[in-house]
């Protein structure tokens, strides 16, 4: 059994049946709830969004005996977002936190959305986390396959960056970072 096997895409939050899509994709131990609270729904309510609809995408980054890859999950999104037909957008924003900018920019180089025109990263890991060894004692796990993807110089990042510096026709992209994060 595939460990993308059993997990749900979820619906939209906001339906105007609107012809843009901001997406919300969390980060390391977070959730679509805990990590953006109301901003989903303050989109999709505001008056000037009449036209956009709202998706806040969760997924697991440990399931146990299922330690997914970056691959894995970025594929798995990459591949929900085809299915569920995202492509029909005319815009896509993608709103994204910690390790929710590497996936994004997986999904990105995989070419199979073409209607990305924003990505705004917060806090996303693009050479690894700074002090890798905290990162692990601080998630109290041992590694796995996505522990060792953040690692920074892992071949994962390496592709990722590369893939990412020859895309023909990039998003504008924001990335933002406090000063203080010990970990990006």
């Amino acid at each position: 059994v595939p460990p993308t096997a059993f997990m749900e895409f979820p619906v939209l939050l906001v339906d105007h049946h609107g012809h843009k899509l901001v997406m919300f994709i969390h980060g390391w131990r977070g959730d679509p709830q805990d990590t953006w609270q109301m901003f989903p729904h303050l989109v999709g309510e505001d008056l000037n969004a009449s036209d956009v609809d709202v998706l806040s995408i969760g997924y697991p980054t440990f399931i146990v005996q299922r330690n997914l890859s970056m691959d894995q999950l970025g594929g798995w999104m990459s591949d929900r977002l085809v299915a569920k037909d995202m492509g029909h957008y005319r815009k896509i924003v993608i709103i994204a936190h910690s390790i929710g900018g590497l996936i994004a920019r997986r999904i990105l180089v995989e070419k199979k959305l073409n209607n990305v025109v924003l990505l705004v990263e917060i806090a996303s890991p693009h050479t690894g986390p700074q002090d890798y060894a905290q990162l692990l004692k601080e998630l109290r796990l041992p590694g796995g396959a996505l522990i060792g993807d953040l690692k920074p110089g892992s071949s994962f990042l390496t592709r990722l960056s590369n893939s990412w510096q020859t895309l023909p026709s990039r998003p504008h992209t924001y990335c933002e970072a406090s000063p203080e994060d010990w970990l990006v």
